[in-house]
């Protein structure tokens, strides 16, 4: 096979070794607008996406594209230098994530500078977690181009710098900033520009190339596990499922191994791989409901398409869709009594279960059983009933895991409706 010619653009600015591996067998090579949008969008930092750019710019001969380049960094230089020294009648509100980005993050302190906020940021995080420093505008009057909110009011502290007292007034944003444990900047987003320099670098001019659609090899299908990739921020676990494929991306289902619930999201493939790690015992206070198989003290559900035999062995259930696991004990001490409830154990595929656990000869279950692993065949109207039941009536528990396990649920039977059961394995 001949050698590929861009493989050190894509062995930097493609992380996905399932997508490279494509990318090399089909000989995929990219034009510069392509490589320009692949960089812009990748999990780089923001100047090392600057560096790509710059390089592209410099060997390449589209004008126009190098124009928008030259665009693009002039834009972001002078955001970062407004968002950084023009701090007259601003706050800067430092936020970490020491459960990972993707958790809610916790407010440490408000700061009158960006600096002092910065360092705080790298010294609270120890140098081990994500942060994120917002830049809002104290108001007076609104405004009513600007968005309503929260305020709070600076005070000179003995040092000079400003603490925050909270007030009834309102906060316009002027942009923000995700930083990775060493304060390098990640994602970054400014209100503070001139309106018309904001629009020349928008999605709205539709032909620029930080917004256009990149034919990406696709190796995922549906329902395949997966996790991010070439991420700087998360230092823990975050994974999905894939819940569809289309031409604009791979939509996946995320939920992760840090506190949080679960969103649906678009990715491009490069940003993934596959996920074939089978999980053991891998729940605490935070992780009860995970999706994909924990072989150690878990439930399982799933949906199943159920062959219509007279007795119904392993080999007549055919699991479909994606799998929950949900830790054993919390199930047993949250979950099982309703689930007893409306279990129905003279519903026919329930009927003609049958098992060896107990005998040689074989042996008809009539409900859960605690020493034999074996289904328990719901109907999704069942799941449903479930699901109803504690939103309504059982509010008192509040569990982010009842919110995530329904959620899933929820979604489980969405996308999988040939299934008839969700199979609750005891």
């Amino acid at each position: 096979m001949s050698q590929y010619a861009d493989k050190d653009f894509v062995e930097i600015f493609i992380p996905s070794p399932e997508v490279k591996e494509l990318i090399y067998k089909n000989n995929r090579l990219f034009n510069d607008r392509e490589k320009a949008a692949i960089i812009w969008n990748s999990n780089y930092w923001l100047k090392e996406k600057h560096k790509g750019l710059e390089e592209l710019k410099s060997q390449s001969g589209d004008e126009e594209l190098i124009r928008q380049i030259n665009e693009r960094i002039s834009y972001d230089n002078e955001a970062l230098k407004l968002f950084e020294d023009n701090n007259q009648g601003y706050i800067y509100i430092l936020r970490t994530f020491e459960d990972g980005y993707h958790s809610k993050g916790q407010i440490v302190e408000y700061y009158g500078t960006f600096k002092t906020a910065w360092k705080e940021g790298v010294d609270e995080g120890c140098g081990m977690y994500p942060f994120e420093i917002k830049k809002c505008q104290l108001l007076y009057d609104v405004d009513e181009n600007r968005i309503l909110g929260r305020i709070v009011w600076p005070v000179p502290d003995r040092d000079e710098e400003y603490y925050i007292e909270e007030m009834n007034f309102f906060e316009w944003s002027a942009g923000k900033m995700v930083l990775d444990e060493r304060g390098q900047i990640y994602i970054f987003e400014s209100n503070e520009m001139p309106l018309e320099r904001f629009e020349a670098v928008s999605e709205a001019t539709k032909t620029r190339f930080e917004y256009m659609n990149v034919d990406i090899p696709n190796p995922f299908n549906k329902f395949d596990n997966v996790r991010f990739i070439g991420s700087h921020l998360e230092k823990t676990e975050h994974v999905a499922v894939v819940t569809s494929v289309n031409n604009a991306g791979v939509d996946v289902l995320e939920w992760g191994n840090s506190r949080g619930g679960c969103s649906e999201e678009r990715f491009s493939p490069c940003m993934l791989t596959r996920n074939t790690e089978e999980y053991c015992n891998c729940f605490d206070r935070y992780t009860r409901v995970i999706v994909g198989h924990d072989y150690g003290a878990a439930v399982w559900m799933q949906p199943v398409i159920i062959d219509d035999v007279e007795k119904i062995r392993t080999e007549n259930v055919h699991e479909i869709g994606m799998r929950i696991s949900v830790d054993l004990y919390f199930f047993k001490f949250v979950l099982e009594d309703v689930f007893l409830k409306f279990f129905k154990p003279d519903l026919e595929v329930n009927k003609k279960r049958f098992t060896k656990a107990f005998k040689d000869d074989g042996e008809f279950l009539t409900s859960f059983q605690s020493d034999c692993l074996e289904p328990n065949f719901y109907t999704y109207e069942s799941i449903s009933s479930i699901i109803k039941l504690y939103r309504d009536d059982v509010a008192g528990y509040a569990f982010d895991a009842l919110d995530k396990l329904f959620y899933l649920l929820t979604k489980m039977m969405e996308l999988s409706p040939e299934a008839e059961y969700i199979s609750v394995m005891s």
